[in-house]
């Protein structure tokens, strides 16, 4: 009897075993902060809002309601104009910090990577994570939680992949040739990688540990190449995290027991 074709789901949990099967890669993580787009968000209607607050208190003065018309008209100017000036603030703060280059190793669960502009320099093995100057040495530093603006944890959402669906790729000139919209469960990720997993900011319910929304680009060859994740609303993200892996199966002659920025481009496979 002929085998049923492969789910989505199924090709990307193959594509992660693959990977995994590599043992380690370069790394090369993304953040982008935004808050100008939260001010496009559809959170009110201010028709809809200055109508029920019209009915609540009666047709009012005509003064009251001009006030009313006015307010409507200017607020979200005034709130566009803030996100642009925390846009510019954000982006001036978290620009060094933007773009970070490294190393992953699977089978130990740990990275390390630093950034150009930088010489602070991040450790993460599981759960925990340790940041300083590179060239320190670790036993010398505080350990603290791993966070979800981290490699490893990005990587790790892929485990818990319980759906997918394949979309028009983006492009192939950087090896990424299909792409995934998926869902994660992660306490999927949690039983796969056995320590604790951070929580995404603005999780209020138990069913939202399982339906974390995770992009995934798989290359030619059927390895991970890409993974983003977005925090916010769907139409108005407040942060973007890309995870690009590149070289898969390098030689890694890393001192894990120092932190170093490893200041070596990933190059496209």
């Amino acid at each position: 009897m002929d085998e049923e074709p492969a789910t989505a789901g199924e090709e990307v949990l193959g594509a992660l075993e693959r990977t995994l099967s590599r043992g380690s890669a370069r790394i090369e993580l993304h953040l982008e902060f935004s808050l100008t787009k939260l001010s496009d968000a559809p959170y009110f209607d201010s028709e809809a809002s200055s109508e029920s607050k019209s009915t609540r208190r009666g047709d009012g003065s005509r003064l009251r309601r001009l006030k009313q018309r006015l307010w409507d008209a200017l607020f979200p100017r005034l709130l566009s104009g803030m996100m642009r000036l925390g846009d510019r603030w954000m982006h001036k703060l978290w620009a060094p910090y933007a773009v970070a280059t490294g190393v992953i190793e699977f089978g130990a669960h740990r990275c390390m990577y630093g950034y150009p502009s930088k010489e602070d320099a991040v450790l993460v093995i599981g759960d925990r994570s340790w940041r300083g100057t590179s060239g320190d040495a670790v036993d010398g530093l505080s350990a603290g939680g791993a966070s979800v603006e981290q490699p490893l944890w990005l990587f790790d959402l892929v485990r818990g992949v319980v759906e997918a669906r394949e979309l028009a790729a983006e492009g192939r000139d950087d090896g990424a040739s299909r792409r995934f919209s998926a869902v994660t469960d992660l306490n999927r990720v949690a039983e796969a990688v056995g320590h604790h997993v951070r929580l995404p900011a603005g999780m209020r319910w138990l069913a939202d540990l399982k339906r974390i929304p995770v992009e995934v680009w798989v290359n030619d060859d059927g390895y991970i190449r890409r993974i983003r994740q977005r925090e916010g609303p769907d139409d108005a993200p407040t942060r973007t995290s890309t995870l690009e892996l590149s070289e898969f199966g390098i030689e890694l002659d890393v001192d894990w027991s120092r932190l170093s920025t490893l200041p070596t481009e990933p190059r496209t496979q």
